[in-house]
């Protein structure tokens, strides 16, 4: 009996180790990402009819809500852009105290240079018909999920 209970206690301390283990390289890979972020040149202009910069995101392209993509464009691109690419990200899921994963909501790429915005609610039709490829989402869809964060108010 009592060698079952020593066993148990292993275990168990090895998957709290394991866990610890997985949070820290999470913290770690999102600091990492953050700081490359950071150090870019920022010459894209992005902006959105729907919500300010940093405010938060309305209802109508949340989960909660209407489920809307939001208007989107952009000018100023970088000398011997090719393509685009748009990723509406959660950097903060599940909770904002507790990283554990990122979470996409949107996954657009191969975008041609002489598109400049996307229309709110635009469809995965119109989309392939820009030319424009969709990639899946965490629900493994190839469409828009708002966010419908759990816990806390998230970063995208």
């Amino acid at each position: 009996m009592r060698r079952v209970i020593r066993y148990t206690i292993i275990i168990l301390a090895l998957l709290v180790l394991a866990f610890l283990y997985q949070l820290k390289s999470n913290l770690t890979k999102q600091a990492n990402e953050v700081a490359y972020h950071a150090s870019l040149t920022k010459s894209i202009h992005l902006q959105s009819t729907d919500f300010a910069d940093s405010a938060l995101m309305p209802t109508d392209v949340a989960d909660r809500g209407i489920n809307h993509s939001p208007q989107l464009s952009w000018d100023t691109l970088p000398l011997g852009t090719k393509s685009l690419a748009i990723l509406v990200t959660d950097y903060d899921a599940p909770s904002p105290k507790l990283h554990l994963f990122t979470a996409s909501h949107w996954v657009l790429y191969n975008i041609p240079l002489n598109v400049h915005s996307l229309a709110k609610g635009v469809s995965a039709d119109t989309l392939k018909k820009l030319g424009i490829s969709i990639g899946k989402n965490y629900a493994g869809d190839h469409f828009y999920t708002g966010p419908r964060p759990p816990f806390g108010i998230h970063h995208y």
